[in-house]
């Protein structure tokens, strides 16, 4: 993944209707964008923002 520091990325999705496909899926590519040096930007409120924010 291209080097990412300084961006911001905002991640928005469903909460209480967000699968555990949904839910696994953002935080593996949080997890990667955050390992490229982007700062992962969420509301946190459950589910796929959640699981961003763990990432």
């Amino acid at each position: 993944m291209a080097d990412l520091i300084g961006a911001y990325v905002a991640v928005v999705g469903p909460g209480s209707g967000a699968t555990s496909d949904d839910v696994a899926t953002a935080a593996q590519i949080a997890e990667a964008l955050a390992r490229a040096g982007a700062t992962i930007v969420t509301g946190g409120m459950g589910g796929v923002m959640h699981a961003a924010a763990e990432g």
